[in-house]
């Protein structure tokens, strides 16, 4: 037969799901220390897989979390970034160049000159002389 519960038994369960229900912002460590400063030895991540049950319960669903440093917010504009933050591969050229590094500097040498017009006749120009 089953061992019948006495009143000095008591649901650790039950004591977790109380003291998130006083404030729902505690974490599993604040929740676990609370409880083990009443008597009840639980561990941190117990007592997070009990709040999980009873959020599941109770219809709540998980936040979505962000990594920290978002991959956007860290990253320089000269830099490509691939999926998940990841710094994408090399891009190169056929000659064997850096494709964007170029393309980067093109696009500065037409912002200085004001135009691609401009900057062709600057290049023509330096193409003369430099033969």
């Amino acid at each position: 037969m089953a061992k019948k519960k006495s009143a000095e038994d008591l649901n650790v369960s039950q004591e977790i799901r109380s003291e998130y229900d006083k404030d729902s912002t505690q974490k599993p460590k604040v929740i676990a220390d609370a409880l083990s400063k009443r008597g009840v030895n639980v561990s941190a991540g117990y007592v997070s897989v009990i709040l999980s049950k009873y959020r599941k319960q109770l219809g709540i669903k998980p936040k979505r979390r962000r990594r920290k440093g978002s991959a956007a917010a860290s990253v320089s504009s000269d830099v490509v970034v691939a999926k998940r933050g990841r710094p994408a591969a090399n891009k190169t050229s056929v000659s064997g160049g850096d494709l964007y590094a170029d393309l980067r500097l093109v696009k500065e040498l037409v912002a200085k000159t004001g135009s691609v017009e401009r900057a062709r006749e600057a290049i023509n120009c330096f193409v003369e002389l430099t033969k």
